[in-house]
């Protein structure tokens, strides 16, 4: 009997069962990564991270500003002739907080008091912040130090999302695939119920049996429609939920199933209880290289490094500005003399040092934003703890199912057998006379009921085998590593 399911499912997956195309994992699977929205959108994510890193990265890059002015008036007692100026300064942004800087300013000779004077010179120098924001802590530091975390927060959780897409998808093919089974196991019953139902006619068209019998044998034709029914609508689920999931939307709906070209084969136990022996032992490393694992902890090194700025943002601000200058006087003509200015020794050169120290009353803006990032950096340490429990749990607790299923499948496997004996015994005791035709039906029932279990079971290996794979990390999770994947590599490998 199973044999005849064998060759039923093999005609069933043909393309001859529907018009549309027979599908497959990997066109599924390759489709679903150009097309699927949540890979699209942490795609951009991605994108979006590298766009804030190349802005921040781009604070360090030195500029420059320039000023240009013209000044009027008078000053009391004196007359002030016009100043025209032209001003450049070079600024040179540091990650240690510290900016160099260096300019120089072009200025005609203004009269003052009947003398000329002349305000062109040269100059250099650099501010640095003594008490805050010096050093790794500073905030261009920082900000660079956050946004390379945060473009590589962008990768991990881009590479979760390819793993969750592909565990999603193989459960969806999956379903997919066993409502495929269940409709030619149904096919196989109803079949199956009609010979029986003919047989019960020619028995009662020769008064064997009385005609009340008839519609008992209707009913379970009936059933077995019934059954094939609603094997075919979860199979349009699935498959609707496989189209959602590749991103591909139907210009009109279908009561049509697609075939499909892959037959999932029976779980080998060996191969699997091998698999079950090889990750028994879950350690951290393995816990700590999956994607989302990695994002958490990348996201808690993110808050590490806000907590030290934030902490350092508490210290009241010293900042020191030294500063080197060189400017001159001319006194002969009204004109620009910016080369006569840099050879006059008055005033000449000059040096200066200054130190300017705020005092706040109280630091209480500070002071909660470090108390606020101390308890985000509290938290994502509890969530990372958190995380590695749960996935320990999870694939412990999952690997000692498949170890059950593996047996309770190979129990429904011998319960088949037996069932399916003690059907045809009672269809040779109902021919002798020696059972009723409510024997006959229930052992047909019971026996189909024993197959659909056993095809729902194997489609549980599957889906808990995959979940395992998920939650270790140890599916695909690149774009690239899945244009050549298979179904088998999914599910054996």
């Amino acid at each position: 009997m199973m044999k005849h399911l064998v060759i039923l499912l093999i005609l069933f997956v043909g393309p001859a069962v529907v018009a549309q195309q027979a599908i497959t994992f990997s066109n599924l699977l390759k489709d679903g990564l150009y097309n699927n929205y949540d890979i699209k959108l942490r795609d951009v994510a991605l994108r979006k991270s590298e766009s804030t890193l190349y802005a921040v990265q781009g604070s360090l890059l030195p500029y420059f500003t320039f000023s240009i002015g013209k000044g009027v008036g008078k000053v009391p007692d004196l007359s002030q002739q016009g100043t025209n100026y032209l001003e450049t300064q070079y600024i040179n942004p540091t990650i240690s907080g510290v900016d160099i800087y260096a300019g120089t300013r072009l200025e005609n000779t203004s009269m003052l008091d009947a003398t000329y004077y002349n305000g062109s010179g040269v100059w250099a120098g650099a501010r640095i912040p003594l008490l805050r924001g010096l050093g790794s802590r500073s905030l261009l530091s920082t900000s660079i130090q956050a946004s390379e975390i945060g473009k590589k927060i962008a990768e991990q959780e881009l590479s979760n999302e390819v793993l969750v897409y592909t565990r999603d998808m193989l459960s969806a093919y999956l379903s997919f695939n066993r409502y495929h089974e269940q409709i030619a196991l149904r096919q196989m019953s109803r079949q199956e119920a009609q010979e029986y139902q003919g047989f019960i006619y020619e028995l009662i068209e020769q008064d064997e049996i009385p005609r009340v019998e008839k519609s008992r044998a209707d009913v379970l034709v009936a059933q077995q429609d019934q059954e094939q029914t609603n094997a075919r609508i979860q199979a349009l689920n699935a498959y609707y939920r496989l189209l959602i999931l590749v991103g591909i939307s139907q210009t009109s709906t279908t009561k049509e199933i697609p075939s499909i070209k892959e037959i999932i084969p029976d779980p080998d136990p060996e191969v699997i209880r091998r698999f079950i022996n090889d990750h028994s032992s879950i350690n951290d490393q393995l816990l700590m290289n999956t994607p989302l694992y990695r994002t958490l902890e990348l996201s808690m090194e993110e808050n590490r490094i806000n907590l030290l700025y934030a902490e350092n943002q508490k210290k009241n601000e010293l900042d020191l500005n030294v500063r080197l200058s060189h400017f001159g006087v001319y006194t002969e003509e009204q004109n620009f003399h910016f080369i006569n200015t840099l050879r006059s020794a008055f005033p000449g050169s000059s040096a200066s040092l200054s130190l300017t120290y705020t005092l706040p009353l109280k630091n209480q803006r500070q002071e909660g934003a470090y108390l606020q990032q101390l308890e985000m950096y509290n938290a994502s340490k509890t969530n990372l703890d958190q995380l590695k429990f749960e996935l320990r749990t999870q694939s412990q607790n999952a690997l000692a199912a498949l170890d059950q299923l593996l047996q309770f499948y190979a129990d429904i496997q011998e319960l088949v057998e037996i069932r399916e004996k003690a059907y045809e015994d009672e269809e040779e005791k109902y021919r002798l006379g020696n059972a009723t035709q409510i024997d006959v039906i229930l052992s047909f029932e019971n026996y189909y009921q024993a197959q659909s279990n056993l095809i729902d079971l194997k489609f549980q290996i599957f889906d808990t085998l995959v979940e395992i794979k998920y939650l270790l990390g140890l599916m695909p999770r690149h774009l690239g590593q899945l244009e050549s994947s298979d179904l088998n590599n999914f599910l054996i490998q």
